[in-house]
């Protein structure tokens, strides 16, 4: 997460006197988070654009600082000429709450320092970093940090597990089945999506070598349980592919309304590396519960 803006810096000698010279400059602050980790490091950069007239001879000064909830670990705060590019960046750390969710913030300043002016010490100027979550609520992770407004994206490639990209494109791209998910950890809900989409029993049979797999995932609040009217597909056409679904006990897809969930019987091999990768992506990128995410096959 950055931000970056721009600012200018005038030289007045005297009281009610006249700008003598100028400096025109941008600046910016990068926050790099760790998602199994509680440290993040943010760096500084300034960079002069413009100057003119008569500037004596300015020096920036820098500091970062912890805003909430942190502990500044050490960096290198740079100090100099205002002329010149500068650059920084420090490390912070927020300490472990078990089980919890918590905001963090840390910041960078700077100001200039000029013998020769009115003004001897300007008001201190902060990149204004909002701040970011971090948490110890992500079920198989160690604590991390995340950028709380950032919805990422689950990828599912055609060329990792076909049969499992094809039921999840062809559930989203040709039903009105939602493409972003609110994840839960709710082992009682998750277990009631399961039943519900894949129930077990004779009237219930799996093809040899084959799983069953349903979206929206069940450990979504879009699962089975939410929404019940299930369907399957079992279609070859040159629009849309083959997918044959093997799903006796439900209608195949017909129409996109009143349709809940998809179910369809896919390769073991690959619904399992599918299962495998979600997982991955919710500690990577630090997914708990009631956090929304996308899905693109």
């Amino acid at each position: 997460m950055c931000k970056a803006t721009g600012g200018v810096y005038q030289v007045i000698l005297a009281e009610g006197g006249t700008v003598v010279g100028e400096i025109y400059f941008n600046y910016s602050s990068m926050v790099t988070l760790s998602a199994r980790d509680l440290r993040w490091t943010q760096s500084f950069e300034y960079s002069p654009t413009y100057a003119w007239g008569l500037l004596g001879t300015p020096t920036l000064w820098s500091v970062p600082d912890c805003m909430f909830y942190c502990t500044l670990v050490g960096g290198n705060p740079p100090t100099g000429s205002p002329l010149n590019n500068l650059s920084g960046s420090a490390t912070f750390t927020s300490t472990r709450l078990p089980g919890q969710v918590w905001g963090a913030r840390s910041d960078w300043g700077f100001w200039i320092v000029n013998p020769a002016t009115l003004n001897k010490v300007t008001p201190t100027l902060w990149a204004n970093y909002p701040g970011h979550r971090c948490d110890d609520a992500l079920p198989g992770g160690s604590e991390g940090c995340a950028n709380q407004d950032f919805v990422p994206t689950l990828e599912v490639p055609e060329s990792r597990y076909p049969m499992y990209a094809f039921h999840i494109r062809h559930a989203i791209n040709t039903t009105n089945l939602p493409s972003q998910l609110t994840r839960t950890t709710n082992s009682a809900v998750i277990d009631a999506n399961r039943s519900t989409s894949c129930p077990t029993g004779p009237s219930y049979p799996r093809p040899a070598g084959h799983t069953c797999d349903e979206y929206p995932f069940a450990s979504t609040t879009q699962g089975a349980v939410a929404n019940p009217a299930g369907f399957t597909f079992n279609f070859d056409t040159k629009r849309l592919g083959r997918l044959v679904c093997q799903v006796p006990w439900l209608t195949e897809h017909r129409s996109t309304t009143n349709r809940g969930h998809s179910v369809c019987m896919i390769p073991a091999a690959q619904n399992s590396l599918g299962g495998s990768d979600l997982q991955s992506f919710f500690l990577d990128n630090r997914v708990i519960d009631r956090d929304n995410f996308n899905v693109r096959a």
